[in-house]
């Protein structure tokens, strides 16, 4: 008896919305979907929900879009690509894979992007450490 009245549906409540007020409405922030998916990291949901909405995914036919000039440097060649395509100043997107925990993290590869096409992968086990003497 004491669980009934503890869960018990409150029924006399104003409330400044009604049924009619909370229907489907074409009327909706992309860029504020797109912000929170991708920090959810809901892909797969974000293409139901425009599928559902209706007029598909514009984010993910322009990141389909854009071309991409993928280097793959072998050892001693990443600062020579990072010279000519990423120097000081310059701003580039990257991505690094690997385990994240407190003890036993590790980088397995390294991708950097940057704004004029430019790309690079690399696997850490082929990178070395060079002395600037």
């Amino acid at each position: 008896l004491r669980n009934r009245r503890l869960n018990a549906l409150v029924c006399d409540l104003d409330l400044p919305a009604g049924p009619t007020d909370l229907g489907f409405t074409t009327e909706w922030n992309r860029d504020a979907i797109h912000r929170v998916f991708d920090a959810l990291e809901f892909s797969a949901l974000r293409e139901r929900l425009f599928d559902y909405l209706g007029g598909g995914d514009e984010k993910a036919s322009a990141d389909a879009a854009v071309a991409l000039d993928l280097a793959l440097p072998g050892e001693g060649q990443v600062g020579a690509w990072l010279d000519e395509h990423a120097a000081a100043g310059t701003v580039v997107g990257v991505d690094v894979s690997g385990v994240l925990r407190p003890s036993g993290a590790r980088a397995d590869t390294i991708a950097v992007a940057t704004a004029d096409g430019h790309g690079m992968w690399v696997s850490t086990d082929a990178l070395t450490v060079q002395d600037d003497a």
